[in-house]
């Protein structure tokens, strides 16, 4: 009777140590898997402010296209007035030699 008391104690503790095992190694995980998640949440956010600047970036190109999309118009304008005219306009640049 004492030794099967014995082997059961001996059981339990091997469960036991197992369990504790399990634990531990369930905790290092899970600290690796908040780790990682961290890692792509810093990820995203830069991502994110990547993605605002070219935004920007864009709205600053679109603004300069508009510009330029009108000067060109008055340019063709101005030309289109002068050759009807037989004169340049008074809005055109004296072309140098």
């Amino acid at each position: 009777m004492t030794s099967t008391i014995a082997t059961a104690v001996e059981q339990q503790d091997i469960a036991s140590r197992e369990i504790s095992q399990s634990a531990q190694m369930a905790a290092h995980g899970n600290a690796c898997l908040v780790g990682n998640i961290s890692g792509v949440t810093g990820a995203i956010d830069e991502t994110s402010r990547s993605a605002a600047g070219v935004l920007d970036k864009i709205g600053g190109l679109t603004r300069d296209t508009e510009s330029l999309a009108g000067s060109i118009q008055d340019f063709f304008e101005r030309l289109g007035q002068e050759q009807l005219s037989g004169q340049p306009s008074s809005g055109g640049q004296s072309r140098a030699a």
